[in-house]
């Protein structure tokens, strides 16, 4: 009896754990890959780690951030996260004069981002200490518009997901998990049931 309570427990708590994950940082340095100055960012270049960019984005920088418009640097880029939305977000900026606004799955605004500091970037033009801006929280960010001022992005990363309506893979597979779990305790329930009890001396 003792089991199949244990199994019912660790399906439940396996179906609706959250899955958790490590941070994700998406690099804007792209000379490497053969971006110059004022080359077009396609707005899916960064899918894989789960990011979309809005268009007309360019890189600036010599390649080595993103801007938007080309030449000027003083129109905005909209990111949208794709499969959650985050409650911890880190953004690295080249001068410091933009301000990132900040969007629930809804499209609520939720903040404004002006720098709170400065962070190490040794890769970016020799190293040095550059703009960051953060933001943790309890609302989840599903998107963020950085309004720029001549400035530009050199990096970002995010982390703490809250569940959307898309489901990412690995909370799939641990609700599969969990539901093949509570079908064998079910199983096990309906098979010691179809078995009478035989009492001594019938």
């Amino acid at each position: 009896m003792k089991t199949k309570a244990w199994i019912v427990l660790a399906g439940f708590i396996l179906c609706f754990l959250p899955a958790r994950a490590g941070a994700t940082t998406v690099s804007f340095e792209l000379s490497g890959s053969g971006y110059t100055q004022d080359s077009p960012v396609a707005t899916n270049l960064f899918q894989s780690s789960g990011l979309l960019l809005s268009s007309g984005v360019v890189t600036a920088c010599g390649g080595d951030c993103i801007s938007s418009p080309a030449v000027n640097y003083n129109g905005s880029i909209t990111g949208t996260f794709t499969g959650a939305a985050y409650e911890s977000l880190e953004f690295v900026g080249v001068i410091g004069n933009a301000a990132i606004s900040l969007y629930d799955a809804h499209g609520n605004f939720v903040q404004t981002l002006t720098p709170s500091g400065t962070v190490s970037v040794p890769t970016f033009e020799g190293g040095g200490l550059f703009p960051e801006y953060t933001y943790t929280g309890t609302t989840g960010i599903a998107s963020f518009t950085d309004n720029l001022v001549l400035d530009g992005l050199i990096q970002m990363s995010f982390s703490d997901p809250v569940a959307t309506t898309t489901s990412e893979p690995s909370s799939l597979a641990m609700m599969l998990a969990g539901l093949v779990l509570l079908g064998v305790a079910l199983q096990y329930k309906k098979r010691n049931q179809a078995i009478p009890c035989k009492l001594v001396g019938d």
